[in-house]
């Protein structure tokens, strides 16, 4: 049986694996129950890229109401970086959305 730590942790490495392989350094915030999973820091070579801070949701519903996202968007505007949301929705790839409201349905 996988537990929902596993599954949250299996996507935090596929975005991490993305990022990465997209010319990103990224450091991931394990345990920390903060509203950012992933710190994406552009090499130098990525002229023009953010930093970007993300989080990460696994959901089994084919409808997620992903929540309260408003702390995202406050320390990611406090640090010039972009607040990004990564989401899985039934076994399906990962979708990446740049975080603009406090309240995101995605469907």
């Amino acid at each position: 049986m996988t537990t929902n730590y596993k599954r949250g942790y299996a996507l935090e490495q596929k975005v991490k694996h993305f990022y990465e392989s997209n010319g990103y350094i990224v450091i991931r915030s394990a345990g920390s129950h903060s509203p950012i999973d992933l710190v994406a820091i552009p090499t130098p070579e990525a002229i023009g890229r953010r930093i970007q801070f993300i989080q990460c949701k696994k959901t089994q519903l084919p409808k997620a109401n992903i929540g309260n996202l408003q702390e995202l968007i406050d320390i990611a505007i406090r640090c010039n970086a972009l607040p990004v949301l990564a989401c899985s929705i039934a076994r399906k790839p990962f979708i990446l959305t740049t975080v603009t409201s406090n309240q995101m349905i995605l469907t």
